[in-house]
């Protein structure tokens, strides 16, 4: 008498749309002529966002796999320190900042990140964080401190939305 195995092992279903590519990223930036400092593809692939010069997108897809998205302008100054709904933006145009800067951390409740600073162009520093979605609503409460190379703080800002 022969035994059979059947194959327990259930197959995934994924409910939600299909995680972003970065092909579909890309093709959005050029659709609506964004330059690109900074992408973030979020670890679960539930949204994405791009940072331009002067806005935020947050694309998701729909339930018809189309990519929408959610813009936010943010401001031209030295220093844009912000967020949307659960990704934090950081822009740095401040010369003396970039110059003296090593590294930078952001502090929240739903974790940290820490990078060097390092200039995208000549002119600027650009970084995306994501909380991992931690976060209900808006980011609040948020800190950003920039170190020198010695390690000591020249630049410290708390959120305010």
């Amino acid at each position: 008498m022969a035994c059979s195995q059947e194959n327990t092992e259930e197959s995934f279903v994924n409910e939600g749309p299909p995680p972003f590519t970065d092909e579909e990223i890309f093709a959005y930036a050029e659709e609506h002529q964004i330059e690109i400092p900074a992408i973030l593809n979020t670890s679960d692939n539930d949204y994405a966002a791009i940072l331009g010069n002067n806005e935020l997108h947050q694309l998701y897809k729909d339930e018809n796999d189309e990519t929408v998205s959610v813009v936010q302008q943010i401001g031209n100054g030295d220093l844009e320190f912000g967020s949307l709904n659960a990704i934090i933006y950081l822009v740095i145009r401040d010369k003396d900042l970039l110059e003296r800067g090593e590294r930078l951390d952001i502090n929240h409740e739903s974790g940290a990140f820490s990078s060097e600073l390092v200039q995208i162009d000549e002119d600027s520093y650009y970084t995306l964080f994501d909380t991992d979605r931690r976060v209900e609503g808006s980011v609040t409460g948020a800190q950003m401190i920039i170190y020198d190379a010695r390690g000591e703080t020249i630049f410290e800002q708390d959120l305010k939305n």
